[in-house]
């Protein structure tokens, strides 16, 4: 038994030690990102000795942030060699570990009916049209199809499962989030060291051009990058054993906010209000109102000090979020509900449109092809964009039978999360709970179906 002690110890020290070597890889990208390919071979090799080991579930912390970064050539991510081992882990290492969550279950047999019957069939000229331009032969409309089917239900199974298993181990979920937190830290520099920002021209003022940069992190948008600080943050807020020393949490937090403002985006905003509202209320309870009184009056004393004191609201990130909402909401028309979203409402009535002039069948039912992985060329040319709702996708894919199942599912999930609480009163499940908001919140205004890194919060 002695034997056996030490021997455990010994593995979860050096699960421990790789896990470290990984991020302190990994911390390396933001000042070199040239060097993606070496870096991506490094965290590979270190992921492999995690293989036997609970740490090994910790890698997705890692990938949610790092999904476009770590890869060996184009197309060919690290993360799916990950997906792939950790799907043989839990079937053929850990069988005990899979248990099917019934409440998502209905979900799951949705996106694969719909994967069967609807993705199987879609629209390819658009991929076609990718292999000739690079002059290659394509491949026939099925096997193109089939390929995005295999893909999208390899990665709603993994998160399927590998949600479940988190919930289920609540020292397991600390862990995932710990590392989350630092791979949204470094995320956050790869963003600012790199360049990967989104610039866009606004008009000329006196002094010259009127120019928004927003810093994205890893992220193709900067609302993106904003929703998954957002869930850093909000993990370091409620989980208070995962960095046990107050003064490394205060930096953290400082640093997270320095990376929600650098992104400029108003969703993320709007939602970090609304989910310390949240965290207040539930933490507090009956002292609540009292606690969010003072909270709403320091960040009045916040906003006063950014708008009075010029050397802080000459800081770039400050000037362009002023730039923002002077140019969208203060002297923007009030009445251009487009304009205030950023082109969004329009968006939302074109496939709102769309969807009221469909049969009742494909009502019910959807059917349509608004996904991230394969978007129909019918919308693409009349539409420009994905609806940027991903309410509204769920109408066009899975019809309001689909979505009622959807999101009744989630639903029920989070009234049992507060069920739990109440009675266990553990800080894991604010946690969880807060990060459903975030993805709840969210959905006004990004699109989810199939993204992987988004339907993890969804089943979680």
């Amino acid at each position: 038994m002695e034997n056996n002690m030490e021997l455990n110890k010994k593995s979860i020290s050096r699960q421990s030690v790789i896990t470290t070597a990984i991020l302190a890889v990994l911390s390396f990208l933001p000042f070199f990102p040239g060097f993606y390919r070496y870096i991506t071979i490094a965290i590979s090799a270190l992921m492999l000795l995690l293989f036997f080991g609970d740490e090994f579930y910790l890698m997705i912390g890692v990938f949610m942030f790092f999904y476009e970064q770590l890869i060996f050539s184009a197309g060919n991510p690290a993360y799916r060699i990950f997906s792939y081992l950790l799907l043989i882990k839990v079937f053929f290492f850990q069988p005990k570990k899979i248990k099917l969550n019934v409440i998502f279950l209905p979900t799951f047999l949705i996106i694969l009916l719909y994967c069967a019957f609807a993705l199987i069939n879609a629209d390819v000229s658009v991929y076609v049209q990718q292999f000739l331009q690079r002059g290659q032969i394509p491949p026939s409309a099925f096997e193109i199809n089939f390929r995005i089917v295999l893909t999208t239900i390899f990665d709603i199974l993994f998160v399927y499962l590998i949600a479940h298993i988190v919930n289920g181990d609540t020292t397991l979920f600390e862990k995932i989030c710990r590392i989350f937190i630092i791979s949204a830290i470094i995320s956050g520099l790869y963003g600012i060291f790199s360049g990967n920002t989104m610039e866009y021209f606004l008009g000329y003022s006196a002094t010259g051009e009127i120019r928004v940069t927003r810093y994205r992190g890893t992220f193709p948008d900067p609302n993106y990058a904003s929703f998954f600080y957002n869930m850093a943050l909000f993990m370091l807020i409620s989980l208070k054993n995962i960095f046990k020393n107050k003064y490394v949490r205060i930096i953290l937090v400082f640093a997270l906010y320095f990376l929600i403002i650098a992104a400029a985006s108003i969703t993320g905003f709007l939602c970090n209000l609304l989910a310390l509202a949240l965290y207040i209320i539930i933490k507090y309870k009956k002292k609540s109102p009292l606690i969010l009184f003072v909270a709403a009056a320091l960040i009045s004393a916040i906003i006063l000090s950014v708008i009075y004191i010029p050397p802080v609201r000459n800081l770039s990130i400050i000037k362009n979020i002023e730039i923002r909402i002077q140019n969208q909401y203060l002297e923007g028309d009030v009445s251009d509900s487009d304009a205030l979203t950023s082109g969004r409402t329009r968006q939302w009535r074109l496939y709102w449109d769309y969807f009221k002039k469909q049969d009742s069948f494909k009502k019910a039912f959807g059917g349509n092809i608004v996904s991230t992985s394969n978007f129909d060329p019918y919308f693409a040319k009349n539409f420009k964009r994905m609806p940027h709702n991903a309410y509204l996708g769920f109408l066009l894919n899975f019809g309001v039978l689909g979505t009622i199942f959807i999101m009744g599912a989630w639903i029920i999930k989070n009234i049992m999360y507060f069920i739990r609480y109440k009675k266990e009163q553990n800080s894991a499940l604010v946690a969880i709970i807060l990060c459903n908001f975030i993805w709840f919140f969210y959905g006004a205004a990004l699109d989810y179906f199939a993204d992987w890194k988004f339907f993890f919060f969804y089943f979680l």
